[in-house]
């Protein structure tokens, strides 16, 4: 047996190990462990290691068309990939609208703000990270302080050029 597991998956079985991680040893689940006669042993693990989490099958391509669709890379796609992205990426504004989705203030998080939510969250994300010591250069387009995240009028324009392409 194991001491101390540890499980690292990327991508959509990211799913798995978040389930792993997050459900390990739990007592829902030894009447069935013991129904199917798995050994009477702990199911823990040590650490689930989830980079890129996509817990969502049933709609990450949509919101992967939805978000990454008209960046560079997607314009090589054949014309037929290109549609097919199109048409994914047209379902996501109804799904997002549909989770009834709130901001932490209890605004309505929907189609029409949520791009503008997730950068919000990058830059937030991005200025801790700096508060930190991490090393972000300027030319990601935000200027960095040790309070706040301050834009000057030239990178707010490249930010959302940035941006635009998701």
């Amino acid at each position: 047996m194991l001491e101390n597991p540890l499980i690292r998956f990327l991508g959509s079985a990211v799913a798995l190990a978040s389930l792993l991680g997050a459900t390990g040893n739990h007592p829902a689940y030894a009447p069935l462990l013991k129904a199917m006669g798995a050994a009477d042993e702990r199911d823990d693990v040590f650490a689930s290691v989830c980079y890129c989490p996509i817990t969502d099958l049933d709609h990450a391509d949509m919101a992967y068309e939805w978000l990454y669709g008209n960046t560079e890379s997607r314009k090589s796609l054949s014309a037929s990939k290109q549609a097919l992205s199109q048409e994914l990426a047209a379902q996501f504004p109804s799904y997002i609208n549909s989770l009834g989705l709130k901001k932490a203030d209890g605004t309505a998080l929907d189609a029409d703000n949520y791009l503008d939510y997730i950068k919000q969250i990058l830059i937030k994300s991005a200025q801790e990270a700096k508060d930190a010591g991490a090393d972000i250069p300027d030319s990601v387009g935000v200027s960095f302080s040790s309070m706040a995240a301050r834009l000057s009028a030239s990178k707010a324009s490249r930010i959302s050029q940035i941006f635009s392409n998701f």
